[in-house]
């Protein structure tokens, strides 16, 4: 199923989706009548216990054109009895397409909605072949089905995301300076990853090295995506990857170290002969 995401919008694998992972999942499968901003809208279906209607739409405008998208689906769901959509955004010219949570708080009366409180909010991923999926992948797939509306909101909240992929990271940092990570049963003690010679494992040294080398890597990965006016990258995925962590036994001195002192400081003409040919001639110098 994660070949959804991944994938060019398919309507017939969108609904497999919704169908499966959403709680009392009623497909209704109809057009709906044409409105301002969008040349085609069909809703999917509903689930009455999230008061969830989830359309499949194609924007007039680019799916892109954030503002003008959402203007335009509030619109629509305003004009639904449900509180809450699921839209899915595609092209027939473009690949991506952009999957949305809208909320609502409403109150209602006998007559149906009565009065929106408060104003609608809009969560995104945007998805397709060229589309990094590893987050949405994570919580609209691999987490399972749907239990309830706090559940979905979660799963597209920016707020959960980034709590979850800063825990990940400072994780990841304790490994490599070594100390302690979690609480009571879950805590654990790591011996560190990051040896600097002469130096004690408990030395405040060591963070700031960590840090220093996180921040230099995580700048020379912007370079990797970034691409030159004659379309390669500037920073070759032959050297920062995991294929070039297994290609170098000693990466740090052989790769990372030679980036940062005899490459992205020095000219060209300026370079060993070593860096002025080969995958370390077409990164840039930025001194």
């Amino acid at each position: 199923m994660s070949n959804l995401l991944q994938n060019k919008f398919s309507e017939k694998d969108f609904i497999e989706y919704v169908s499966s992972s959403f709680p009392d999942f009623q497909l209704t499968d109809s057009r709906i009548e044409m409105r301002r901003g969008f040349s085609a809208i069909k809703q999917i279906g509903e689930s009455p216990s999230l008061d969830l209607v989830i359309f499949a739409t194609t924007p007039e405008s680019s799916i892109h054109a954030r503002m003008e998208v959402s203007k335009q689906s509030y619109a629509l769901l305003k004009n639904h009895p449900r509180a809450h959509a699921l839209i899915a955004y595609y092209s027939d010219v473009s690949d991506d397409w952009r999957l949305s949570l809208i909320t609502t708080q409403v109150t209602r009366d006998k007559k149906g909605i009565k009065e929106t409180v408060s104003n609608p909010r809009r969560f995104s991923y945007v998805l397709g072949p060229k589309a990094k999926v590893n987050t949405p992948t994570k919580y609209l797939i691999t987490k399972g089905n749907i239990i309830d509306l706090n559940d979905l909101k979660e799963r597209f909240s920016l707020e959960v995301v980034n709590k979850d992929f800063y825990r990940e990271i400072s994780h990841l940092f304790i490994k490599l300076v070594g100390g302690a990570f979690g609480s009571n049963r879950n805590k654990r003690e790591y011996r560190p990853l990051l040896q600097l010679p002469s130096v004690p494992e408990k030395d405040q040294i060591n963070s700031e090295f960590a840090v220093r080398l996180i921040g230099r890597v995580i700048f020379c990965w912007f370079l990797r995506e970034k691409k030159s006016i004659a379309g390669t990258s500037l920073m070759p995925k032959e050297l920062l990857s995991l294929q070039g962590i297994e290609k170098y036994s000693d990466y740090y001195h052989s790769v990372l170290e030679q980036i940062f002192f005899e490459v992205l400081n020095k000219q060209i003409k300026s370079r060993r002969d070593t860096f002025a040919t080969g995958h370390f001639s077409s990164i840039p110098y930025l001194n």
